[in-house]
């Protein structure tokens, strides 16, 4: 299993609700395709202008063809005009 934690800094003019609207369809869609086992977005309640979002996917396979999806090649774009900077990191699941 795959994990992904792709953190969003947004910048300080975006709104919390902005981001969120923007990234509803790319969560909804993602959570149908092939192989997604988690999907989540989450912001900060510590750090304003923060985000991250949790994933799960079966393979790395699945992770990719993820990556080649037109919500995810429209949608990610638009995030990542709003963010300050972006971060992501893949782990394999062990437990």
């Amino acid at each position: 299993m795959v994990k992904v934690v792709a953190r969003f800094y947004l910048k300080s003019e975006i709104s919390a609700e902005d981001f969120r609207r923007t990234a509803v369809p790319l969560v909804a869609a993602t959570r149908q395709e092939k192989g997604c086992t988690q999907y989540e977005l989450a912001l900060s309640t510590q750090q304003p202008n923060f985000a991250v979002m949790l994933e799960g996917w079966e393979s790395q396979e699945d992770l990719d063809r993820h990556m080649k999806t037109e919500h995810f090649t429209t949608i990610v774009p638009e995030i990542g005009v709003m963010c300050e900077r972006t971060e992501t990191e893949l782990y394999t699941q062990i437990i």
